[in-house]
């Protein structure tokens, strides 16, 4: 089925991975695509997302997501979702993540809908910049900031 939305190619990618399709998975993304891997850990290009989509899909996970939200303009599209996974870890076992994904996805020449930047680490892209989810929590509550803004913002 063609990816005729950015959803629609999100959606292909979790039955891929879900399948365990790595081709499948991998033909998803852009030829210059980048991979959050892990928090620090960005790969770069289709062969290197293979290598750590292969370590995932080893790992036979089972990924869900929940909360979509898009904005489009023109060819991109900003898609942002929670997920969850379950897999079983290299010892045997089982583990369960959650994560807010924040992703590139761009119209390709086909016509079809390409990633661009997969980061499932949202905003904590960065080695050692995840915070705690009470400190979170902390953040979000606490009393917005306000600014002006610029001058010539009228």
């Amino acid at each position: 089925m063609p990816e005729s939305t950015p959803a629609d190619t999100v959606a292909a990618l979790v039955r891929a991975i879900n399948l365990g399709d790595l081709d499948a998975a991998v033909a998803l993304y852009r030829a210059d695509a980048i991979f959050v891997a892990q928090p620090g850990t960005a790969m770069v290009g289709r062969e290197a997302i293979r290598e750590a989509l292969a370590a995932m899909l080893a790992t036979a996970p089972k990924l869900a997501t929940h909360s979509q939200q898009v904005l489009l303009c023109a060819d991109h599209a900003l898609y942002h979702a929670e997920w969850s996974m379950t897999g079983t870890a290299p010892d045997g076992s089982r583990f369960s993540q959650t994560g807010h994904s924040c992703d590139l996805i761009c119209r390709a020449a086909d016509g079809r809908w390409r990633i661009a930047i997969d980061n499932p680490w949202g905003a904590c892209i960065q080695e050692g910049k995840l915070m705690p989810a009470t400190a979170r929590r902390e953040r979000r509550d606490a009393a917005p900031t306000r600014s002006r803004p610029p001058s010539n913002m009228a």
